[in-house]
């Protein structure tokens, strides 16, 4: 029977050098699962599984046809994002194939097991607890001071996730993160019954590290600085690598021993640690390569792409370097905002910053831009590389990042 590699997730927005990487750590076919092959632009894969991505059952019964009809089988089967995690896993267990276990899957998509387990293996992480709703905040908030972060248990990219420093407040950001449920939930798959409330870990120094785990192995590649909206929100609005910590071996041991705490023993997961006058605190990590393009950011810094080391784990190899790569430039990204209200025009004649490479508008006049609250809050992307690499926080591309979409999309008044 011959073979193929499916990868889910990688015709996702800014997950495009997935493919290129699986490309690199294998010559087997790369297919992808497609709902609507027939309207949906497929070139870039070699073939596709007919399902819809979040139906798991759908994915396993097209597979089989396709092993029956065609004779070809999956050789392995690789998520890079959070959406196919589960999906990811429950098709390994029942084809047989190399993948993790439903018990860590489980403990790295629900935020509150994640934490209970860090605990219990004295990673450093901040407290919280699960509530189903507005009926038990209140106690919630006797047993966890304000100042507190809530959030959805099971979703992402600073979806719902808000800081309340009053009880009123809380109540706000609690519905904040029930309605964004009420939008997603369904389309994701993800869990729109619990929502935790965690102690506010006050610093806004965040950095994300790249872990790449085998067995009980771990190498943590790369630190990327996060840049974050003004409280109470939480949208990260830009990353950087290597970030000016790249050097911290107690940051970087705590971001491999969350990851052995969770007991992730495959591909690339990635660690978001707080950062506050020598303490740490994991917020949170994935069993899956960062989003926001930080791998393509890693590959411009470090000429690696650390999507193929991810696939190779799948594929039963060992992904580990002999040597730790090296960065060689700084590299950069970060997403334009609009100030609030309707974009009435967006002007191409702009001035550009001397070391951008890439400028990507994402929406069109008549867009009502809000406050930037999370992944959907952007207006367009703009990246950045330098040669050199400084040893103290960069924040200049933030601020022309900010002037230029301030030139560029013009306001209806």
């Amino acid at each position: 029977m011959n073979e193929y590699l499916l990868l889910l997730g990688a015709d996702s927005y800014l997950r495009e050098r997935a493919l290129a990487g699986a490309r690199q750590a294998s010559r087997l076919p790369i297919w992808n699962v497609v709902a609507d092959p027939l309207r949906v632009n497929n070139r870039f894969f070699d073939g596709c599984i007919h399902a819809d991505p979040q139906d798991k059952e759908g994915i396993l019964e097209a597979i089989r046809c396709t092993m029956a009809q065609r004779q070809l089988a999956p050789r392995a089967i690789v998520p890079v994002n959070d959406w196919s995690l589960r999906q990811a896993t429950f098709l390994n267990r029942e084809l047989g194939l190399t993948g993790l276990s439903d018990e860590v899957t489980a403990q790295t998509r629900d935020k509150f097991l994640m934490k209970q387990k860090l605990r219990e293996r004295g990673v450093p992480t901040a407290a919280g607890r699960v509530i189903g709703g507005p009926a038990e905040l209140d106690d919630a908030l006797r047993e966890i001071a304000l100042p507190v972060v809530i959030k959805p248990i099971d979703f992402g990219g600073s979806g719902g996730v808000s800081l309340a420093r009053t009880p009123a407040q809380a109540h706000e950001a609690l519905k904040f993160a029930m309605d964004m449920m009420d939008e997603y939930a369904e389309a994701y798959q993800v869990d729109a019954t619990r929502f935790l409330v965690e102690e506010f870990i006050d610093s806004e120094e965040e950095v994300s590290v790249e872990v790449l785990c085998h067995g009980e192995q771990f190498q943590a590649i790369a630190v990327t600085e996060k840049y974050l909206s003004s409280l109470p929100y939480f949208a990260e609005i830009g990353h950087l690598v290597p970030s000016h910590r790249s050097d911290d071996a107690r940051l970087k041991e705590i971001a491999c021993q969350a990851c052995h705490a969770l007991g992730i023993n495959l591909g690339i997961a990635h660690v978001e640690i707080k950062v506050r006058g020598g303490q740490y605190w994991v917020i949170e990590l994935a069993a899956r390569p960062g989003g926001d393009a930080i791998m393509d950011l890693v590959e411009n810094a470090y000429g690696e792409n650390m999507y193929k080391r991810h696939v190779l784990s799948y594929l039963g190899c060992d992904p580990l370097f002999e040597s730790l790569p090296v960065a060689r430039k700084t590299a950069a990204i970060s997403f334009l905002k609009a100030r609030e209200g309707e974009i009435a025009q967006i002007r191409q004649d702009v001035d550009i910053p001397a070391a951008m490479t890439n400028l990507e508008i994402i929406v069109k006049p008549g867009h009502v831009s809000e406050a930037s609250k999370c992944w959907r809050s952007r207006e367009g992307i703009a990246q950045f590389e330098w040669d050199e690499i400084r040893a103290t926080r960069r924040t200049d591309f933030i601020d022309s990042s900010q002037a230029l979409a301030d030139a560029i999309f013009v306001m209806r008044s």
